[in-house]
């Protein structure tokens, strides 16, 4: 039962427990949804029960999840209890209903019952149904917890995939600046060679030769030298 990583493995084995370890003819696990009211509480996992009875076993299972705690009819007690009274009619001599619970809050039951054998359960298969359902409320309480796990782990797969691909694509607009940059360099050069240089002969023009005598004027009147 503690081995399961999900709530159909756990309520798979919490049925097999109920059979083998209740000597149970029928075991039927009753659950509500993750997010649902207890009014919802129907039938996950069935072995051999009469498909007739679901409105009998979603009584009874309200009944154990509403007092907490676990309920054992037989055919030989008094008839004035309604449920008695449906147990009877249903051809189900011994049953056994216990809450399961999770975090303090009642997720579902365990429901095992005979239709040959009157009172088959006693006090030391209400104990040991408690301690079944008792570790399987553990064991669910694992499963979402490994469930949240598991989400995590993809979400953060998700987002660090998200992110290289951000990277990639800012490695790639570094670059292509970088090459903008590098062209723009580039052609500015060519233009001030060019606004300086004969395109003819590659030689320094007129231009340049002004620039370069007034550079030299400038230069010898700082230093108060002849040209």
């Amino acid at each position: 039962i503690a081995t399961g990583l999900s709530r159909e493995a756990v309520f798979e084995t919490l049925r097999e427990a109920g059979e083998s370890l209740l000597r149970g003819e029928e075991c039927v696990i009753m659950a509500l949804p993750p997010d649902g009211a207890i009014t919802n509480v129907r039938a996950v996992v069935a072995g051999a029960a009469d498909p007739g009875i679901e409105d009998y076993l979603q009584a009874i299972a309200l009944e154990a999840m509403g007092k907490g705690e676990i309920l054992i009819y037989s055919l030989e007690g008094r008839h004035e209890d309604p449920l008695q009274t449906r147990l009877a009619f249903s051809g189900v001599r011994s049953a056994l209903c216990a809450p399961i619970m999770m975090r303090g809050r009642p997720v579902g039951c365990l429901y095992v019952a005979h239709r040959r054998v009157s009172g088959l359960f006693g006090e030391d298969e209400r104990r040991l149904a408690g301690f079944i359902a008792t570790l399987g409320g553990a064991a669910l309480e694992n499963a979402a917890g490994f469930a949240a796990a598991q989400e995590l782990a993809t979400s953060l797969k998700r987002r660090t995939s998200q992110l290289e691909d951000a990277n990639r694509r800012l490695d790639y607009s570094v670059k292509e600046l970088t090459n903008a940059y590098e062209r723009e360099r580039q052609i500015a050069g060519q233009l001030n060679h060019m606004a300086f240089h004969d395109s003819l002969t590659n030689l320094p023009n007129r231009v340049l030769l002004s620039e370069g005598v007034e550079h030299a004027v400038r230069r010898a009147q700082r230093s108060k030298t002849n040209l």
